[in-house]
C-alpha cells in the first residue's frame, strides 16, 4: 500500500526516475528543462531553436530566490558555478539524459546536508554498473521538415527558421575491477 504521508523528514521536493526523463520531450536533451514540473520552481521556455546544453541550470528560479541560489549536487559531490561564471567555466554540469537514474529537486526544509543557499537542493544520480556490459547509441534528429513553423512567422508570410542538428552519442556501462 502507498504511504500516504511522509512522517520521516519535513523536506519539499519530488523524485523524478528515469522513466520521465527518458518520456518527457527534452528540446536540448537537457534534464534541467523538466526542472519545472516541481511545486515552486519556474523555468524560462526554452527556444526550440537553441543549440547545446540549453540553461545549464541558470535560468531556475524556487520560490522567488535567483538562479544562483541553487545547489546542484551529482551523485552526491557538489557540482555549483561558484563563481557564477558560467560562460567562462561551463556552468552546471549536464549530464547525457541517457546516463541519469534519478534527479531529486528539494525546494524547502530540507536538511544540512544539501544546504549552502536558499533556493533549490538537485541532487543527480547517474546510473551505475552491473554485472554486465550494457550501453545505447543514439542519434537526436532535428531539422526544418519536423518543427512547425512559428505562429507569428507563419501569420507575416515568413518561412520556417533554418534549423539542422545531428547528436550523436552512447552510453557504456559494466562491471568494475575491484583490486
Amino acid at each position: 500500500s502507498a504511504v500516504l504521508a511522509q512522517t520521516e523528514s519535513s523536506a519539499l521536493g519530488r523524485v523524478v526516475d528515469e522513466k520521465i526523463v527518458d518520456n518527457l520531450p527534452l528540446v536540448t536533451r537537457n534534464y534541467t528543462e523538466i526542472l519545472g514540473l516541481s511545486p515552486g520552481v519556474t523555468v524560462d521556455v526554452n527556444d526550440a531553436g537553441a543549440l547545446g546544453n540549453g540553461s545549464r541550470g541558470d535560468n531556475l528560479f524556487v520560490h522567488g530566490s535567483r538562479p544562483f541560489d541553487n545547489n546542484f549536487q551529482m551523485n552526491g559531490v557538489g557540482v555549483n558555478d561558484l563563481q557564477n561564471s558560467g560562460s567562462e567555466s561551463g556552468g552546471v554540469p549536464i549530464p547525457n539524459p541517457d546516463t541519469i537514474q534519478e534527479f531529486k529537486v528539494q525546494t524547502g526544509q530540507y536538511d544540512a546536508s544539501f544546504g549552502r543557499n536558499s533556493g533549490a537542493a538537485i541532487d543527480v544520480v547517474t546510473k551505475g554498473g552491473s554485472n554486465e556490459f550494457h550501453g545505447t547509441v543514439f542519434e537526436f534528429f532535428r531539422n526544418n521538415v519536423l518543427n512547425a513553423n512559428d505562429f507569428f512567422s507563419k501569420e507575416s508570410g515568413q518561412p520556417r527558421s533554418d534549423l539542422k542538428q545531428n547528436q550523436y552519442g552512447f552510453t557504456l556501462g559494466g562491471p568494475v575491477k575491484k583490486d
